[in-house]
């Protein structure tokens, strides 16, 4: 599928592999250093692979990276904080509520005022959870967008990180790119008011901060899938860091996501870095405005269980390396 590509102005705040022959991965629970994890409803589980670079060339980061399974299980949880990193916007917009899920009774929402931009970031930051920054992860979470959203004509709200590095630098979001390869960059999903989707529905777009895009702002691309309102779906996202050679950043990067199963973007010659010092950082919910843009009322996303892998494992999770 070949994306729509569009201009969006300035808009929100502030090691890595190859890919492996050995993708196994197994599960376990565990314990954080904090002794909170099982408490805070989330099981893990590790194995590691041994990575090669593409025809001899040395590969990004490590030689050697970790799969792992996480797992966020919102029954048990009691509050976004105990999973997440909530910052920015208005925080306390993220609560956990008895919104039914095919999974379970509880779910994550994340709620917009009438006239604001931010709802709030409730990502899960990879490097502090002791994952490091991986250079490989996909995720995949039930999503649902409340009945009566309203978005105006050509308007975008991001609602899900693929992939963040605020670490390295401030360049890969707010209006501040493009980046070089060692300053930060992201990747999010969008809600679009743009082209013609169903009625009922509102359009998807990527919005990238990468090294090949040379604005100040990332790009957009308009996809050809649309999502319902009101209705729950899946939600599935893959992205692998591109290689690099001294200091020198291939066009190798990935970036996929499917929609019930179905692909709705994938681009496969994205260069966000040149430095293992960068990779993954952190990924997951959050709900943003770009721009001036606004909420018209106060409006909410919903998120079910959310499960996310990384290290070369990542891969295998993909709906088409499933069915193959």
């Amino acid at each position: 599928m070949v994306p729509n590509r569009f201009l969006l102005g300035g808009d929100e705040s502030t090691n890595g592999t190859d890919r492996a022959s050995d993708n196994a991965c197994s599960r376990r629970s565990y314990l954080r250093a904090t002794g909170a994890a099982v408490a805070a409803g989330l099981t893990a589980g590790t194995a590691s692979a041994s990575a090669a670079g593409a025809d001899g060339a040395p590969a990004t980061g490590t030689s050697d990276e970790a799969s792992s399974v996480i797992d966020i299980d919102y029954d048990r949880i009691d509050a976004p904080s105990d999973a997440y990193r909530v910052w920015n916007g208005n925080e306390a917009s993220a609560a956990m509520g008895q919104h039914p899920t095919q999974s379970g009774s509880q779910s994550l929402s994340i709620t917009v005022g009438s006239g604001n931009s931010w709802g709030t970031n409730a990502m899960y930051w990879l490097s502090e959870q002791g994952y490091g920054q991986p250079s490989e992860a996909y995720q995949r979470q039930r999503v649902s967008i409340s009945d009566g959203w309203e978005m105006a004509p050509d308007d975008l709200c991001r609602f899900t990180a693929i992939g963040f590095n605020t670490e390295a630098g401030n360049a890969g979001s707010g209006g501040r790119g493009p980046p070089t390869g060692a300053d930060g960059w992201s990747s999010v999903v969008c809600l679009a008011n743009r082209g013609n989707p169903p009625a009922g529905t509102y359009g998807l777009a990527t919005y990238t901060y990468h090294m090949d895009y040379h604005s100040g702002s990332g790009e957009i691309e308009l996809t050809d899938a649309a999502i319902p309102i009101g209705e729950w779906v899946d939600l599935e996202t893959y992205v692998r860091m591109n290689t690099y050679q001294n200091g020198r950043a291939n066009s190798d990067g990935v970036i996929r996501y499917w929609l019930d199963g179905e692909l709705a973007y994938e681009r496969e010659d994205l260069r966000f870095t040149t430095t293992d010092a960068q990779a993954i950082e952190y990924l997951g919910p959050r709900v943003r405005y770009g721009g001036s843009e606004v909420a018209p009322a106060e409006q909410s996303i919903q998120y079910g269980d959310h499960r996310i892998v990384v290290g070369p494992a990542a891969s295998d999770r993909a709906p088409s390396a499933r069915r193959s």
